[in-house]
Order: structure tokens, then sequence, then C-alpha cells
């Protein structure tokens, strides 16, 4: 088997500090880059959006998502989002993604409520809001909005509530996010 390797070779610097700290760095000069992730959302998006961006598997096959699909959903749940004063990666405000067994071992409840109380929340989702409920019953989380693909109930939002655009303009806020932008 003949494998071909574009890689670079290794070329790093090695930077020794009086406090023992070792830094290694790369001693490539970097090429161009993309102002923000969602550049590269936006890049495909248009350029090939009929291509397969996600899938995963769904019975006997697959569930996909195509780019230009994907940066249609983007926007518009950005839209929704940007409605309660909320975003996200696209539109320049962190998501913090909890581990799943914080909500669903009772044990570890006391985690999920220190990560709510260190990164103070707008919005919560679920995957299946029902699976979830006893997390989702929490102090600290009430008031919160919960959006579910499975709401199961009239007070949580149904995440495909949020794949219509809103109408709100989500250009400047996409625009603003730039190397920098958490």
């Amino acid at each position: 088997m003949t494998r071909h390797l574009s890689l670079k070779p290794h070329h790093v610097m090695r930077e020794d500090r009086a406090d023992g700290t070792v830094l290694l760095r790369s001693a490539h000069v970097l090429g161009p880059v993309a102002r923000c992730t969602g550049a590269w959302l936006d890049h495909w998006g248009v350029l090939t959006p009929d291509a397969v961006f996600l899938a995963e598997r769904d019975g006997d096959g697959w569930r996909e998502v195509t780019y230009g699909a994907a940066l249609e959903q983007v926007g518009a749940i950005a839209s929704h989002l940007l409605d309660r004063d909320l975003a996200a990666q696209y539109v320049g405000i962190p998501t913090v993604p909890l581990a799943e067994q914080y909500s669903l071992i009772p044990a570890a409840h006391g985690r999920l409520a220190h990560a709510v109380g260190l990164t103070k929340p707008g919005m919560i989702y679920t995957a299946d809001a029902a699976q979830y409920a006893q997390a989702l019953a929490l102090d600290g989380l009430d008031g919160l909005e919960v959006v579910s693909s499975r709401p199961g109930s009239d007070r949580v939002t149904a995440f495909s509530d949020l794949l219509t655009p809103s109408g709100t303009d989500i250009s400047a806020a996409a625009a603003a996010v730039g190397h920098d932008t958490l």
C-alpha cells in the first residue's frame, strides 16, 4: 500500500523559561486563516450548498444536512437567540456544553448546579426534555427557557420553532465575530 502524505515536517521552536516552563511553538509561518469558524459555513454554504455537511445513521439509512440547509438553520436559530438577547458561536456568544451524566445521574447534580452557577446560562438546550426532567427541575434553572428537540410539555420550546427565521437581521452580529471573540 502506497501512502502519499503532504504533511510538512516538524519545525519546532523551544523556549525554556527560568521557572521550568517549556514552551513549544511551530516555526512554520501561519498562512491565511478564516475570520471565524462561521466563515467556513458561509463559504461552503454558498459554494456547495447541496453537498453533505453532516450525516448520521437513521434506521437503515442516513439523515443528512447539506451545507446550504445548515447555513439557513444556523441563521434562523441565531435570529431567535438574538431576539432573546442571546446568541451562539455564529454570532459571538459562547455556548457551554455539559456532560450528560451531570444531568442523568442524581449524584452528579451538584456538578451541574456548580456549572450553572459559574456560567449563568440564558437558555438551556436538551435533546429530550422528559429524559432530563429531574435535572431541569434543579434550583438555579427556574425561569430559564428550555429548548428541546423532544419538548414533551408546553413549558418547553420546541427546537423546530427556532428553525424558521424570526426576521431579526443577524448580519451585524455575525460580521462582528472575529479571532478575538470568545
